[in-house]
C-alpha cells in the first residue's frame, strides 16, 4: 500500500459524479463562508499588508486577489488565504484550518486558468478531503496522547497541492510527484510557540498563506517534470514526523476513501474567535439573552471549560483579540456588531468591554459539570457559565459546538460584507456559491464580483 499514491490518485481522478450531493453542498457552504470572511479581512492590518505585498507581483499565470486586481498566481493565493483567515471567523475542520488554504489556493488557480464552476467545486472538494484526511492522521494522535499542539498545521499544504493539481490538469504520475514535493514544502510546526506568545504575530499559526503558495508551487513544479518523494507520507521518517506528531494514525489516511468523507465534519463559527472558544462565548450569550441581562449589572462571570486560563487580558492587536477568551465573551455580551469589528481598535478599546473583561474568570470544568465524554473532532467542547447579577446566580450549559444552517450562514455572510460589497453584488455572489456546479460557466464570475469592494466605506 502507498498512502501517498492512493491519496494523489484520488485527488486526480475525482469527478463531479463521484461527489455526493451533501458533500458538494458542504463545499459550497465553505466557499460562501470563506468569501465573506475574506471580504471582511480587507479591513484588517494583516489583510491589507498581504494584498499590498502581492498586488505588485507579475508572472506567467495571473490571478485576481479578493478585493484587488491581478497578481502572479502564488502571491495571489497567499493574499487570498491571509484574507480568509484574517478575522478568525472562517470555517474550520476538526484538523484545523484546511478550508482557508483550500479556498485561497483553489480560487486563485481557478481564476488563473479560467476554470468552470464545477471544476472549481471538484478541486475544492479534493483539497478539503485530502487535507482533512492527512490532518486526521497526524493530529488525532496528539490529542489522544495529550502530546500538546506540536503537530501544527503542516498538513494543509496537501490541500493546496491537491486543489491546484486538479485545476492544472496534472496526470496521475505528476499529481503523485506534486504530493511528494508538497510534503517537503510545509512549514515547520510553530503552533506551540504561537500559543505561548504573550502577543500574537500576524503570521498566526504556522503561516497558512505561505503553505497555500507552496502547495501551488509543488503542483507547478510537478507539471514541469520536477520530482518529489513518492512515499512522503510513509514510514518511520514520513510526513507525520515533519509535522511534529507523536505517531501516525495510518487508517485515517485512506480508509473508505471516496465513500466516507471528512468534509461533513467541517464546523462553521458564529463568532470571530478560536474554534475552542466558541462554546464558551455561546453559553455566556445564551444566559444573557434568556434572562435579558445587561453588562453593567453583572458582578461576576465564571466560564468553566476544558481550559482554565486564556492569554493575558491586555489586547493590543486584532491577533490578540481573537485569541483572548475574556475579550471574546465580553464582546458577545456587549453585542458588538458587526462581528467583524471585534478585532478593531475601536472595539477592544471600548470602556464597557474592558470593564466587563475584568469581571470574567475562566476555570476548568468541575466534577459533576459534565456526564460522559466526547471527542473534540465530533464538536464536543463542554462549557458552563455562572453569572452573578441582580442578587442571583444565572447558569447555563453547552456541550457541543453550535451548528449553522444555510440561512444562518447567509446572514453571517451578509454581515461580513455589509458596507464593503453592494447588496446586489452580495446577492449575486451568494447565488453563484449556492449553485456553483450548475450555473457558473467560469469561476471568474466569482472574482469579477469580488473586484467591486469598497474598503473605504
Amino acid at each position: 500500500m502507498s498512502y501517498t499514491r492512493d491519496l494523489a490518485e484520488f485527488a486526480q481522478a475525482l469527478g463531479p459524479a463521484d461527489i455526493p450531493t451533501e458533500v458538494a453542498h458542504q463545499a459550497e457552504r465553505v466557499l460562501l463562508d470563506c468569501l465573506g470572511c475574506g471580504v471582511a479581512g480587507l479591513i484588517t492590518p494583516s489583510g491589507r499588508i498581504a494584498v499590498d505585498l502581492s498586488r505588485g507581483e507579475r508572472g506567467n499565470l495571473q490571478a485576481r486577489i479578493i478585493g484587488s486586481d491581478e497578481a502572479s498566481l502564488m502571491p495571489a493565493a497567499f493574499a487570498n488565504t491571509v484574507l480568509v483567515g484574517a478575522i478568525e471567523a472562517e470555517p474550520q475542520d476538526p484538523e484545523g484550518h484546511v478550508p482557508a488554504v483550500a479556498v485561497g489556493a483553489a480560487l486563485a488557480v481557478a481564476d488563473a486558468v479560467g476554470a468552470s464552476g464545477v471544476e472549481l467545486l471538484t478541486a475544492l472538494v479534493a483539497g478539503l478531503e485530502v487535507g482533512g484526511r492527512i490532518g486526521r492522521a497526524v493530529r488525532r494522535p496528539s490529542r489522544s496522547s495529550q502530546a500538546g499542539f506540536g503537530r501544527g498545521h503542516a498538513h494543509v499544504v496537501f490541500a493546496a497541492a491537491a486543489a491546484a493539481g486538479r485545476l492544472l490538469g496534472l496526470s496521475r504520475e505528476r499529481m503523485h510527484h506534486a504530493f511528494g514535493i508538497a510534503g517537503y514544502s510545509a512549514n515547520v510546526p510553530t503552533l506551540d510557540k504561537f500559543l505561548a506568545s504573550a502577543h500574537s504575530p500576524m503570521t498566526k499559526y504556522d503561516h497558512l498563506g505561505l503553505m497555500a503558495q507552496n502547495g501551488i508551487q509543488a503542483a507547478l513544479l510537478a507539471a514541469r517534470g520536477f520530482t518529489g518523494d513518492l512515499e512522503v507520507l510513509e514510514g518511520d521518517l514520513g510526513f507525520w514526523r515533519f509535522a511534529g506528531a507523536p505517531s501516525c494514525d495510518w487508517d485515517q489516511l485512506t480508509r473508505a476513501l471516496g465513500s466516507q468523507w471528512t468534509i461533513p465534519e467541517i464546523a462553521f463559527k458564529p463568532y470571530p474567535a478560536a474554534l475552542a472558544a466558541q462554546t464558551s462565548i455561546d453559553v455566556a450569550s445564551r444566559v444573557v439573552s434568556e434572562h435579558g441581562l445587561r453588562a453593567d449589572e453583572m458582578e461576576h462571570l465564571e466560564i468553566r471549560s476544558m481550559r482554565a486560563d486564556g492569554p493575558p487580558t491586555e489586547v493590543r492587536s486584532p491577533e490578540d483579540a481573537w485569541r483572548n477568551r475574556r475579550y471574546n465573551v465580553a464582546a458577545a455580551v456587549c453585542d458588538l456588531r458587526p462581528r467583524r469589528s471585534w478585532q478593531s481598535p475601536e472595539a477592544f478599546g471600548r470602556s464597557d468591554v474592558r470593564a466587563l473583561m475584568e469581571r470574567i474568570e475562566f476555570t476548568r470544568l468541575r466534577e459533576g459539570d459534565v456526564s460522559g465524554s466526547g471527542n473534540y473532532w465530533e464538536g464536543w467542547a463542554p462549557a458552563r457559565a455562572e453569572i452573578a447579577a441582580r442578587g442571583r446566580t444565572f447558569r447555563g450549559a453547552v456541550d457541543y459546538l453550535r451548528t449553522m444552517d444555510d440561512s444562518e450562514l447567509t446572514a453571517k455572510f451578509r454581515e461580513n460584507v455589509a458596507g464593503l460589497l453592494a447588496d446586489a453584488d452580495a446577492a449575486a455572489l451568494e447565488r453563484v456559491c449556492w449553485d456553483l456546479a450548475q450555473v457558473v460557466a467560469t469561476s471568474r464570475e466569482i472574482t469579477d464580483l469580488l473586484q467591486a469592494i469598497n474598503t473605504d466605506a
